[in-house]
């Protein structure tokens, strides 16, 4: 991604999931699947996935889907139905695969481990069509305009409240001096709070503070510190 080569189209998600375990379904004719059965993946208010010219290989299933399982704060998860976890996209003589989540968080997704296996050590999918060069530069064109639109913060901060709430949740925000960027779709206001240097809770100068003050005033619908 960002590199001119894949065409995955990345865009920012409104969920309040801080860490949600979502069951995908799985393509088993891909090579991708072997082993799997719709295995769970960890779901950290990643971005929504487009395959591009891509195939898709996981596929988060709509809600009332029988495959459809969540476990957790999964709030507005319905957002991602029928959008990809995982893609596989043929690239001159290799391959690019991008995941929408990260299947190895922090070594203990067993589940999905094995889907990473698969990518770096098992037989290749079978080379699909390729597209025409002008069909290529536009897909990547379009994927790497969705990339810049995604916020540059770093290991972010992310606070999710209604849109109610958005104007004290701003404010707040201004008074702290944090740097932010907002989005808000149906019932969801997203602010996502710049942290560059990846600092913790802990460690960040006021990231507690704000999130104590927040929770004192209003009823976020979530708040994830890194």
């Amino acid at each position: 991604m960002g590199v001119g080569i894949s065409t995955a189209v990345l865009k920012q998600s409104h969920t309040a999931a801080p860490g949600a375990l979502i069951r995908v379904r799985m393509d088993p004719a891909s090579p991708l699947a072997a082993g799997m059965t719709n295995p769970w993946v960890m779901y950290v208010n990643d971005a929504v996935m487009e395959p591009g010219l891509g195939k898709v290989v996981a596929r988060f299933p709509a809600i009332g889907d029988p495959d459809y399982h969540t476990s957790g704060l999964a709030i507005g998860v319905d957002e991602l139905a029928n959008t990809a976890a995982l893609v596989d996209e043929a690239v001159g003589s290799g391959r690019s695969v991008v995941f929408s989540f990260d299947p190895n968080f922090r070594g203990w997704t067993e589940g999905t481990q094995r889907l990473l296996w698969n990518v770096l050590y098992g037989p290749n999918p079978t080379v699909s069509v390729s597209a025409s060069s002008k069909e290529r530069a536009s897909a990547l064109d379009i994927a790497t305009r969705a990339l810049k639109s995604l916020p540059d913060t770093g290991k972010a901060i992310r606070i999710v409240v209604s849109p109610a709430d958005a104007d004290l949740t701003r404010a707040m925000l201004q008074r702290y001096g944090a740097e932010f960027k907002e989005s808000t779709k149906k019932e969801r206001t997203v602010f996502v709070i710049a942290n560059r240097e990846g600092l913790s809770g802990e460690e960040h100068p006021f990231a507690a503070d704000l999130a104590r003050e927040l929770a004192q005033q209003i009823t976020p619908l979530s708040i994830y510190l890194p």
